[in-house]
């Protein structure tokens, strides 16, 4: 399975996964899926951090957020994981190289 791990990762976050100038993100209803994620990379050397998020109507789920703020660590998922959806690969690409 360890061969695999990459390439379901990077499947995830081409779904589910945000790329923003400082920033990699995922979010999801399901905590253990969250917390297996956040173990996940910690095996590639990428640090990140869980947040939860309690939604305003009590009748909708809570949500979790999964960040990878550090430029180390976005870098570290460049290199290790990657994107396959080219416009998320562009802009991780760029932001990595800019700033």
């Amino acid at each position: 399975m360890q061969g695999r791990l990459p390439e379901w990762l990077r499947a995830y976050f081409d779904c589910e996964g945000y790329v923003g100038k400082n920033v990699i993100h995922i979010q999801s209803v399901n905590k253990k899926g969250i917390e297996k994620i956040h173990e996940l990379l910690k095996e590639f050397n990428i640090e990140s951090k869980i947040y939860k998020y309690q939604r305003k109507n009590k009748n909708w789920n809570t949500n979790y957020l999964l960040y990878i703020l550090k430029k180390e660590s976005r870098l570290n998922y460049l290199k290790e994981i990657g994107f396959n959806h080219l416009i998320k690969f562009q802009k991780l690409s760029k932001f990595c190289r800019d700033g």
